[in-house]
């Protein structure tokens, strides 16, 4: 037991999900996308990055699927690409965000 708690110290990722808003080669459009997002929900934290070809534009930090559902739907009427994302997430943003 004690040399799986010292594992789960170690790590400071843990498997959760966020909202992908766009998936792009296109930097303007993802631009486009931030700022459109940042316009509507100005006090959501937004992540950006690029895996060369692609842009990702991610949002929120959900330790289970169904917790971000309604938003996600919510969210279809203005970001019709959104889907939900799969990834190993900061432990301390699930903390923030739960």
């Amino acid at each position: 037991m004690e040399k799986y708690l010292e594992i789960n110290r170690a790590n400071d990722k843990a498997l959760a999900w966020r909202i992908q808003l766009i998936t792009t080669n296109d930097r303007r459009k993802m631009e486009a996308t931030r700022s459109k997002f940042y316009a509507i929900y100005p006090d959501i934290r937004l992540n950006w990055k690029h895996e060369s070809p692609y842009y990702h534009v991610q949002i929120g930090a959900y330790r289970r699927k169904i917790d971000l559902q309604y938003f996600l739907m919510s969210l279809k009427e203005e970001f019709p690409n959104a889907i939900p994302v799969l990834e190993r997430i900061p432990k301390k943003e699930l903390l923030n965000n739960s």
